[in-house]
């Protein structure tokens, strides 16, 4: 292969890499790089590798990012002859400008690769399948490879790579209606859980909905979002929708209404904020299904509150009755134990399901790696002596062998990647400073965000060198605890206290300069054993307000699965990535953000803080009165956190109305974890501090017993009798020996 080949495609923006085609087998013999190592980012430095290769390779795989992608029309699975001719036909008649922006070759399988730019699509998706499922065709983009021209079996016959030029939406959607002309696999659109995704506090709200809309009502929905419908469609017998046309556009369609179960699938990606085909993962999701609550709900950018308000008015104009949703509940109630997963953007949400790791472990821990790549960038103004910043403890309790550390190193992978290309650089640039003359110069240090384990001393000195935030994240948080301590006993766990509201702090040790920590942000972040969760409370802890500071989450764990391979999440990851990306570029930026709530937002807060001070009031617990106090601050934290991550690289500087909702019903789900733990943490008495079987057996025994009755009732709950004698002589606070060989229950 001639190198002018593959440096045109280098030049205008794709990313090709040179490959050894094996006519034999038919197969990529090598790739020269391995594909999956190569990312939009490092593509040129990689590729600067090859140019003593490409002479040697006969054939190119483009890595496609957006804006480019393809179409791939795959004969193998379709039974209809010269598939892409027909497509071609097609737009050559309803488009005919389009084929001037597109390239068009074809495969060894006698199917075609349509080369098309077009920034909104970000992963692949499959648009037309047969019968029984299989794609005929897809659309390839985010980081997906592509066998290509000059690749034996590969020719152009439409076009050529270096005209392609971009697409509007409207010529991008006339693409995808063509292609979707050919879909032949039709799944009923019946179930509506199968679609339907709401937070429970507004769940029944959107079902009556959903269900009791009329046509008219849902006609007008359709019509507001610009979608109208197409007079002049010709519709199969095996058709059971309506076809929709965006206002404006000249595709065949634009959507497909199933009025039957009120459910609107859009194929236009060119109505802002609503999910489309384009957002699809697998035939097997759904959530790119419009349901009229879900409708509404992104007509108003994804705020729930004004959301439930506008299907309130359409329910009374129509004569349906809603129940109202109650946010400023104070009761703890069963469904705030279900993680608000709607406070992260849809790509986190959906990866997150993907995955086949328990979602409740795996959303903390993302929480926990987004406040992370915030830090030390915003902060959210109250009034003139009241700010807080993103900071979090999170102490999340699951049993051993729960994948606690697994579900912690995916959702803080990119921060991992981050930091290692960190240590990477500073130690290049302190092998150099060392190498030469240091007079004059400035030492290097390291731009780290991770700490695992460290003492005070340490910590002061990575905070002063990383002024954008830092966040301790230690494979079991009870060890790193426990090692605070090592050198000034309860010296350092006050620091931490202070650490929680990112108060200045000096660390003095004897032999060293003091050291002065400001205008700094630390978060920590670690999994704990269920049964050594106590441990949080252990001595001082249980008096001074240390374990208040903790978000305490127990994940409703179930029977230990067994194993799978998760799906596809590969374009997900790129999107998460992106997102990742975006929030941390704030770090290079020389002033951090102050955030103030809107209008709507602070009268919510207040309404909500109200409640909660109700609560306050009541309660003679002083553990309870110091939780709910810590966690009126955490809400204001959370809807910080929440809103860095909606404005991603374009701050606001405005907490929306959304926001604060998502933040509270993220607080009362923490709320109710506490709830469950307290007993652990505050216990009233010893007996709520006994794990199974021993407050079983406790209960179990009579007030008096004798030894040979007690270990009776502990083989009932297969104690040992060892076991059980070395338990009665410990725990003196529970038992009293009256005489030789009798016992007595103290509580």
């Amino acid at each position: 292969m001639t190198p002018s080949i593959f440096h045109g495609l280098v030049e205008i923006g794709l990313n090709p890499i040179p490959i050894i085609w094996d006519q034999e087998t038919r197969s990529a013999e090598s790739h020269q790089v391995k594909h999956s190592d190569v990312t939009a980012e490092n593509y040129q430095h990689i590729a600067s590798k090859w140019a003593m290769q490409i002479e040697r390779a006969n054939g190119i795989a483009l890595k496609l990012f957006p804006p480019f992608g393809m179409f791939d029309i795959d004969q193998k699975n379709t039974t209809h002859a010269n598939t892409w001719k027909r497509w071609l036909e097609i737009v050559q008649n309803e488009c005919p400008d389009v084929l001037k922006k597109i390239c068009i070759e074809t495969t060894r399988n006698n199917g075609a690769h349509i080369y098309v730019k077009y920034p909104n699509a970000k992963h692949k998706v499959t648009i037309a399948c047969n019968p029984d499922g299989n794609e005929v065709i897809s659309y390839y983009t985010g980081g997906l490879l592509s066998y290509c021209y000059p690749t034996p079996g590969y020719n152009i016959v439409h076009g050529a790579m270096e005209e392609i030029e971009e697409l509007t939406p409207d010529e991008f959607d006339k693409l995808v209606s063509v292609s979707a002309i050919f879909n032949e696999y039709e799944k009923p659109i019946t179930t509506p859980t199968a679609v339907i995704n709401y937070p429970n506090e507004y769940e029944q709200a959107c079902l009556l909905f959903d269900a009791n809309i009329t046509d008219e009502a849902f006609t007008e929905l359709l019509n507001q979002i610009t979608l109208y419908e197409v007079s002049e469609f010709r519709y199969a017998k095996k058709h059971k929708f309506t076809a929709f046309r965006r206002k404006g556009s000249e595709a065949t369609y634009s959507a497909k209404v199933y009025y039957k179960s009120h459910r609107c699938l859009l194929f236009t990606t060119s109505i802002p904020g609503f999910p489309t085909w384009a957002d699809r993962r697998s035939q097997d999701d759904h959530s790119w299904i419009l349901t009229p609550a879900k409708i509404v709900y992104y007509k108003n950018q994804g705020d729930w509150t004004a959301a439930i308000a506008e299907m309130q008015a359409i329910a009374n104009a129509i004569g349906i009755e809603l129940e109202p949703p109650q946010i400023t509940n104070t009761r703890i109630e069963d469904h705030r134990l279900q993680f608000p997963y709607d406070i992260f953007p849809d790509e986190v949400s959906a990866y997150i399901h993907e995955m086949k790791i328990n979602p409740e472990m795996l959303a903390n821990f993302f929480l926990g790696a987004f406040t992370t790549a915030i830090g030390n960038t915003a902060f959210l103004w109250v009034h003139s002596k009241w700010i807080e910043k993103p900071v979090i403890f999170l102490a999340l309790a699951a049993p051993a062998g729960s994948v606690k550390s697994g579900a912690m190193n995916i959702a803080f992978d990119f921060i991992y990647r981050h930091d290692a290309l960190r240590r990477k650089e500073y130690k290049l640039a302190k092998a150099e400073y060392e190498s030469t003359d240091t007079k004059g110069k400035k030492k290097p240090v390291l731009r780290q965000v991770l700490i695992d384990d460290v003492t005070m001393e340490v910590l002061a000195k990575i905070l002063e060198h990383n002024p954008r935030g830092c966040t301790v994240l230690p494979d079991e948080l009870i060890g790193f605890l426990n090692r605070l301590n090592r050198y000034a006993q309860g010296d350092d766990e006050q620091k931490i206290l202070s650490i929680f509201n990112s108060k200045s702090f000096n660390v003095q040790r004897i032999g060293r300069d003091e050291d002065l920590v400001d205008d700094y942000s630390l978060s920590i972040i670690g999994g704990i054993q269920n049964d050594l969760l106590s441990k949080l409370s252990d001595g001082d802890r249980g008096s001074n307000g240390f374990f208040h500071r903790f978000l305490i989450a127990i994940p409703d764990m179930g029977p230990k699965q067994p194993f799978q391979l998760p799906n596809n999440t590969h374009a997900l990851e790129t999107r998460i990535d992106e997102l990742f990306r975006w929030i941390m570029s704030h770090r290079d930026e020389p002033d951090k953000t102050m955030y103030v709530m809107s209008n709507d937002a602070l009268k919510m807060y207040e309404q909500w803080h109200n409640a909660k001070n109700d609560y306050y009031n009541r309660t003679h617990d002083n553990n309870v009165k110091g939780i709910i106090a810590k966690y009126q601050g955490y809400c204001l934290r959370f809807a910080l956190i929440i809103q860095c991550i909606r404005d991603a690289d374009t701050r606001t500087g405005i907490i929306s109305q959304a926001s604060m909702e998502r933040a509270i019903r993220l607080t009362d789900y923490y709320l109710a974890n506490m709830n469950k733990a307290i007993r652990f943490l505050a216990p009233e008495n010893p007996i709520d501090k006994l794990k199974e079987p021993y407050k079983s057996v406790y209960d179990a025994l009579p007030v008096m017993f004798t030894i040979g009755v007690g270990t009776e009732v502990a083989k009932s709950f297969k104690m040992k009798p060892a076991t059980f004698k070395s338990w009665l002589s410990t725990k003196k606070e529970l038992f009293k020996s009256e005489k030789r060989g009798t016992w007595e229950k103290l509580l």
